[in-house]
Formats: C-alpha cells, structure tokens, sequence
C-alpha cells in the first residue's frame, strides 16, 4: 500500500474511513488493486494505492500500470479533436461523406457528424463482436476491414435523435484522425502529448516536471487468439509512415518507459485468449488491431491521467496556451442538447440526474468518464475537485458488477470532507 506525502487536511481526515472502505472491497473481491488519486486544476491533494496486481500477486503501487479502456475515449480521442479543430483539420461538425468514400456510405451515414460520434447520438449499435471475424485477416488489412463493416452496419436509430453509447463511433474517430493527420494513432498520441508536454513548459512551469502519460502498448497478433501476441519493441522506430505500430510508450520528454520498470494489474480470464490478461489490452476489438484503437488501448497510472487531465484543465481556465483554444474545450465539456434526456457531452459524461456514478455531490458542472475494466474520472469544474479511480474489477472475470455501489459511495466519502 503506497500514500502520497502530500494529503490535504480535509482528506487526511478522511484517511481512516477511505482505508476502511478499501478494505471492506478486498476483502469482497470487488477488485484485487486500486489506485486513487484526489487533485485541483493544479496539484495533487490526496494519492494511496490498495491491494495486489492479482491475487497472489506483487503490491499495486503509484507505477503499476491499468489497462484504462474507455478512458481512451475522452483522454486520447477527443483530445486529439479539440487538436484537430485548433488546426482547422476538422470542423466538429464535418459529416462521414468528407472523410469516407460515398460509395461506402448510405444517405443516413452520410451525414452523420463528427459532433454525433463523439456525443453518442449517431445511431451506431454500442458494441459489435468483430474481433470473431476480423482476426482472420492479414494484420495490416483489419483496420480497412473494420472500417468497412463499421460503415455497413445498420443504424439502431436516426443521427442525432437518441444517444447509445457506442464504441463503434469511436473505432470511426479514431481512423478520421489517422486520415487528416497522415499518421497513424500511436504516433498521434505521442505527438499529442509531447505538443502539452511543450505548451506546459511554456505557460505552466510549476506543472512541468509532470511528463509521462497514458500510453498505448502496441502488439503483433497473430491468427489465433491463443497465441500470446508478440510485444512491439519501444525502441524499433519503423520507416513506413503507415505503420499503425509506431511506438508510443514515451514520456513527453522523449525518454523511454521500459517494460521492465512497470506493473501492470491483471483484468481477465479471457475465454477467447484463454489466458488471464495483464500488460495485453482487455477489448477484444482493440486486441485485433494490435492494441490501438481511438475507443481502448491506453494503459497508465492515475498520476498520468491527472497530468493529461491537468494539462486540460487550464487551457479551459486559460493558464496553458498553444494547444487549443479555451473555448474549444469548453465546447466539448459542455451537456450537449442534441438528444433529449442525454447527459453526454462530447466525449465526456455528465452526471445523471439520479443514481449517478459520480454520487450526489459533483455539481451539475462536472464531467467524466467510466471504463469497463473498472477504471474512472470525475472532476467537478465548478468547486474544482478531480476524482481518478482506477481498479481492474473484470479480475478473474467481467461477470462482476460489485463497483457500481461501491464508486458512488467513495466519490460520497470524499466530496464530503470538502464540506460541498
């Protein structure tokens, strides 16, 4: 069990409830390790890590790493927008039709936006098993496989009428960005944070020391999903500016993230792997494309996820310049009002009105975001207060729904020693 030094008096207060609470989960298996993380725009409040990265297993501490899931979708992907918006690369409200051949396009797809992928109202179905199919092509022709099912699959509702959360918008995001940037996603990452990493140093020195980042961890997979996928080494830098495996486990400064250096938590027993996975991406359509896709793939820590998420926060407060705009970020963590009864914003959740992962203490001006594997993020943007959560509740299998109680209780516990 690791703590940070430099605990907020509210939260050392709290301490002994929090350690209570953490125990009382280990000790029902809702997770095997957690990480927390209690932070403002600017600094870390309140920082402790619980349990194993299995049972049995090595102490989970501030460098063990989680497999983030979702998380990739607001801390990657919709980064990656507001970037490509500040550029004049897209405009949130580009349709397919610019982006994909019509050929490939029914007259409802077609004029699906960017804004309705990332506020999942575009009418894709949430989830589809492609994986099954997909693994069976040749590795370099599965991410224009995907596309093309992806684009002939029948909408489950009108674009911009309902939301359903859908991954499938997400895989879309991703592969825009690789076309209008010429590059392909793990490079992106990279260069996107390297691009903060520079702006911070810039405007923001007090934040600068702060340099690694959530990374995806790219892989060869083969035919056979039993075959345990063969790592791509970080340091082979490939020549083909099209190949999708360029290494991104960098920290913003340039210097390598080794393996050897890190844990990571173990999230399943996969039935399709046969094998417990730890270091190797738990979505399967991510596992596919060899681990990097624009709706899973990241693996960090809280600390990384809260300097990413920092970062953020103050361009939207106007304290980090160069990026993009504060009002471009404004724009995607605000509630849109495309879909009636929606709490989604733009690749950001809002709480709900009631039984809210959040708890009933983040003010109306929040967002955040869940990933399956048991990890989350909620900042509260008005009192200022950011709650990372990370845990690999699917260990030993996602047949476990124990966290759903036990998030709001702790986001509870904690908004209210800061008397809100």
């Amino acid at each position: 069990m690791s703590e940070s030094p430099s605990t907020g008096d509210g939260l050392r207060n709290v301490a002994s409830p929090l350690n209570q609470l953490f125990k009382e989960a280990l000790g029902q298996r809702v997770f095997s390790g957690a990480s927390l993380l209690v932070g403002n725009p600017d600094s870390i409040l309140f920082e402790k890590t619980w349990g194993y990265t299995q049972w049995g297993g090595s102490a989970v501490d501030f460098r063990t790493r989680f497999d983030l899931a979702s998380l990739t979708k607001p801390l990657l992907t919709a980064t990656l927008c507001m970037y490509a918006i500040q550029e004049g690369r897209i405009d949130i409200d580009d349709k397919l039709h610019r982006f994909f051949p019509s050929t490939s396009l029914d007259i409802h797809k077609s004029r699906i936006t960017l804004r309705q992928l990332l506020n999942h109202s575009s009418g894709l179905p949430p989830y589809i098993p492609f994986y099954r199919e997909l693994i069976a092509n040749p590795v370099e022709q599965r991410p224009t496989v995907l596309q093309s099912k992806i684009l002939k699959t029948p909408l489950i509702s009108a674009p911009g009428k309902v939301c359903h959360y859908s991954d499938l918008g997400f895989i879309l995001l991703g592969m825009i960005l690789e076309k209008v940037f010429h590059k392909p996603l793990s490079l992106l990452a990279s260069d996107c944070f390297q691009k903060l990493y520079t702006c911070t140093r810039m405007w923001k020195p007090s934040l600068a020391n702060l340099t690694a980042y959530p990374t995806f961890r790219p892989m060869q997979v083969g035919y056979v999903p039993t075959d345990s996928p063969v790592m791509i080494d970080m340091d082979a830098r490939p020549h083909s500016p099209v190949n999708r495996h360029e290494p991104a486990a960098y920290s913003a400064t340039g210097a390598r993230i080794k393996d050897d250096s890190v844990s990571f938590v173990a999230t399943e027993y996969c039935p399709w792997r046969k094998r417990i996975l730890k270091g190797e991406v738990h979505d399967e359509n991510a596992y596919s494309l060899g681990g990097i896709a624009g709706h899973a793939g990241l693996f960090g820590t809280a600390r990384e996820i809260f300097r990413l998420i920092s970062f953020l926060w103050n361009i939207y407060r106007g304290s980090i310049r160069g990026f993009c705009s504060p009002e471009v970020v404004r724009v995607f963590w605000e509630k849109q009002k495309m879909a009636p009864e929606s709490t989604w914003a733009l690749g950001y959740d809002t709480p709900s009105m009631t039984q809210s992962s959040a708890g009933k203490y983040f003010s109306p001006c929040s967002v955040g975001h869940l990933g399956f594997t048991g990890t989350s993020f909620w900042m509260d943007l008005e009192r200022e207060i950011l709650i990372i959560l990370l845990t690999n509740r699917v260990y030993p299998t996602r047949q476990n729904d124990k966290l759903k109680a036990f998030r709001p209780t702790l986001h509870n516990l904690i908004m209210d020693s800061f008397n809100v």
